[in-house]
């Protein structure tokens, strides 16, 4: 079963794969170079016009799915990691113990492994790797905001003052993901 994320992702990924890696202009300029080349056998004049379009090139390839290939493999992590959360999201006093261990074996583990991954994760490009910082830093409050919830099923008596750091912690971690795809569309939008 595809979830919302990985829909996003795939979708976004699809999108982004299907567009050309040649801008018009790119096209245009090198089909006016090569039609006013009178001399056929000029190889300098071609290794110059491969060069120029070599770099326009790489100016003008979208790094976007190939970063998004990358959170595709560590994507697992988190869909474990917030399945099983969202199974404990309500915990009394029958169930704490289950969430407990759930949290510790299960939750925290894997969505530590996301964040290291996402880590690993280096883009290239700079404004790419800016917006791969704010992932980074939202990942980083949701992980944070795990662990109290940890710590907040860890004991029979349930602290609420913890549960709403935890909480906390949560919607600035998802305010901050909006951001980030905010800027990941608009990342996009300079390549369409």
């Amino acid at each position: 079963m595809i979830n919302r994320k990985t829909l996003f992702v795939l979708t976004l990924s699809l999108l982004l794969t299907g567009t050309s890696l040649f801008s018009a202009r790119a096209v245009h300029a090198a089909d006016e170079s090569a039609s006013s080349s009178s001399a056929p056998a000029a190889d300098t004049t071609s290794n110059d016009l491969s060069e120029n379009n070599d770099s326009q090139l790489a100016t003008e390839v979208n790094p976007l799915p190939d970063y998004l290939r990358q959170i595709q493999k560590i994507d697992s992590y988190e869909d474990k990691a917030v399945k099983t959360y969202n199974s404990y999201r309500y915990v009394t006093s029958s169930n704490r113990k289950k969430a407990y261990a759930a949290m510790s074996n299960i939750v925290v583990p894997n969505y530590t492994q996301f964040v290291i991954g996402l880590k690993q994760i280096k883009p290239e490009d700079p404004q790419l790797a800016k917006i791969h910082g704010k992932y980074i830093k939202a990942t980083s409050l949701q992980l944070q905001a795990l662990t109290l919830f940890q710590k907040y099923v860890s004991t029979p008596q349930l602290n609420a003052a913890t549960l709403k750091q935890a909480n906390l912690k949560v919607d600035a971690g998802i305010n901050m993901l909006k951001e980030y795809r905010n800027d990941i569309d608009q990342y996009e939008e300079q390549f369409k």
